[in-house]
């Protein structure tokens, strides 16, 4: 099959989109707060920025739960206000790590059923159409513990699971690839680890079409982090891996500080490289924010730490459209967000708490104004000290502006119409006659590339590298030469 990867034209370029000026590291205006749940322990674990400008939250209620947990799904506006509420369950105690919207305009859940304990459990996944309601359910897993931490829809419209299992592979636990079709019907399976416990926590598909995948190698002892972040667990090495696209192992790369390490979070980054955040641990000085920058073959860039209280952690991470990536996680047990430069150099942070209790961001993105949002859940003295799923929004950063020095005189870029239905035209008005043109959707993810080409127009039908027509929503299209980087607005309508 044709493969639709290339490796970046011009490797020495930064890919810096917007070719962005940082003029000041101001914390951007807090836009809004909102709080959901009920008198018990609620919590959102995965957050994605839907469509119409709302939000789709994923996690677990015990408030509104028919017993012990259910999967807990929320639908904002763009403002956070609540349209609907959704509450599944299938076996006593039901949590979703993972929540994404579909290209049907539904929403794929990944998480766990029948969590009593850490050795007892199955991966679950739902299926809904765009207003909660179950389309299909399936569960997966053998005699112990086998958990889904992240769910993706693949570019051929069937699904991705990662996460780990007790029941099979090698050792105590290992890292689980579960692919299947568009109807959740199991393709095919593998694991990755040694001998004693290993566990993924994050990953996507990358843009040759195979996976990347970030967790844990070689925990030392057996600790499944249930709901909560166990403060005192012991910790192996990040652990990350790169498959192609039947799960077949291309390379593993561990990351070992002389701590205890995890890694919760992965994207790719423009230039198919790789970003991870979690923590390192050292049980005398506590938690530090641990993020590894590495090229496309896994081998380290840099890395850095953040953070300076007891607890520090990061949970999600999303590179940004400056080329800098944001974090979201724990400072000092606080819910917090932390912006970061291309080389790891913290440009301004913030934290939401108070109380003398956990708060924690599990899940961030930039939304399509060009501001933040994280979810993840606080503990807050209305509710008894349960918890309650926290959403909070961030606007733009300030003083950022476009960079009036670089010249462009040489290149003009159009979009036209835009907004769009059907088709757009890009126009690439260019003297070089090296150039690539790819479009990404607002989480990063490769949509569409075009290989350089005497022809200076390019029609975009609205579908992806394989055919399918993609949701309606804002696409970044971006044009690189070896001379400039530029990148267009796309708005495509239904």
């Amino acid at each position: 099959m044709y493969s639709f990867y290339r490796k970046p034209l011009f490797a020495t370029s930064l890919f810096l989109i917007f070719y962005c000026t940082f003029l000041f590291a101001q914390v951007p205006d807090t836009l809004w707060t909102r709080k959901y749940g009920g008198i018990y322990e609620d919590a959102g674990r995965s957050m994605q920025q839907t469509d119409d400008g709302g939000y789709i939250i994923a996690g677990f209620s015990d408030s509104y739960s028919s017993g012990g947990d259910d999967v807990y799904l929320i639908k904002t506006d763009s403002l956070g206000d609540t349209l609907w509420t959704k509450t599944y369950s299938y076996s006593w105690n039901d949590e979703a790590w993972s929540v994404q919207q579909t290209t049907d305009g539904g929403y794929i859940i990944g998480g766990v059923t029948g969590w009593f304990s850490p050795t007892h459990g199955d991966v679950y996944l739902i299926k809904t159409d765009g207003n909660g309601e179950t389309i299909w359910t399936r569960v997966y897993g053998g005699i112990q513990s086998d958990v889904a931490r992240e769910v993706q829809q693949t570019f051929d419209g069937g699904y991705i699971v990662i996460g780990y299992t007790l029941s099979f592979g090698a050792g105590n636990s290992d890292v689980w690839l579960l692919k299947t079709d568009s109807l959740g019907d199991t393709l095919w399976t593998k694991t990755y680890g040694a001998a004693l416990f290993d566990y993924g926590f994050s990953g996507q598909q990358t843009a040759d079409s195979g996976y990347i995948i970030a967790g844990c190698y070689n925990n030392e002892t057996f600790c499944v982090e249930y709901k909560k972040v166990n403060l005192g667990d012991v910790g192996g090495d990040v652990y990350l891996i790169k498959t192609d696209k039947l799960g077949n192992m291309v390379w593993s790369k561990t990351f070992d500080t002389g701590k205890w390490e995890k890694g919760y979070s992965v994207k790719q980054t423009k230039d198919n490289g790789y970003i991870v955040a979690g923590y390192s641990y050292l049980s005398s000085f506590g938690r530090r924010v641990y993020v590894i920058r590495t090229d496309e073959s896994g081998d380290t860039l840099w890395t850095r730490e953040y953070g300076t209280g007891y607890n520090n952690s990061g949970q999600s991470i999303q590179q940004t459209l400056d080329g800098g990536y944001i974090i979201t996680g724990t400072l000092d047990y606080d819910f917090c967000f932390i912006k970061i430069d291309s080389l790891g150099d913290v440009r301004w942070s913030t934290t939401y708490g108070g109380v003398p209790m956990l708060d924690i961001g599990y899940s961030v993105v930039q939304t399509s104004d060009g501001g933040y949002a994280a979810a993840g859940e606080t503990f807050t003295p209305d509710s008894g000290y349960g918890s309650d799923v926290w959403l909070v929004c961030l606007g733009p950063e300030l003083g950022i502006k476009e960079n009036d020095n670089i010249n462009l005189s040489c290149a003009k870029i159009q979009v036209y119409p835009n907004p769009f239905c059907e088709k757009t035209l890009i126009e690439c008005q260019i003297i070089s006659k090296e150039f690539e043109t790819r479009i990404y959707d607002t989480s990063g993810r490769l949509v569409r590339f075009f290989a350089d080409s005497d022809n200076h127009q390019i029609i975009w039908d609205g579908r992806d590298n394989y055919g399918h027509r993609v949701p309606e929503g804002i696409y970044f299209v971006i044009v690189e030469t070896p001379e400039f980087t530029e990148t267009k607005k796309a708005i495509l309508l239904k």
